[in-house]
């Protein structure tokens, strides 16, 4: 059950994490953000590492379209932008600087 697990803890915080990377700023922010990609990341790696070794079967439309790595490769590639977005200097400085928020 790890996969299907992971998949829906993973669906269930985007709303919250989309929420909260909009609305607040802090240490916990952005911890959680890098922490929530990270998950997410470790999904897609899963998801692709079993459509690899177990292809899906024919009854649900396998084995006649695209690799099964396609998407989660893609949802993996938004993952990663979004994490380096989450390291660079300015993201950092909006998501950390407490000086900023007193100056408004």
């Amino acid at each position: 059950m790890f996969p299907a697990i992971l998949d829906v803890v993973v669906a269930a915080a985007v709303p919250f994490m989309a929420v909260a990377l909009w609305r607040a700023r802090g240490l916990w922010v952005w911890v959680t953000a890098i922490v929530f990609f990270t998950v997410s990341i470790v999904d897609h790696l899963d998801a692709i590492t079993a459509g690899l070794l177990a292809p899906t079967p024919q009854i649900f439309g396998g084995g006649s379209g695209p690799s099964p790595a396609i998407v989660p490769g893609l949802q993996l590639l938004i993952d990663l932008v979004a994490l380096w977005l989450l390291t660079r200097r300015n993201v950092k400085r909006y998501y950390l600087d407490t000086t900023a928020r007193e100056r408004r």
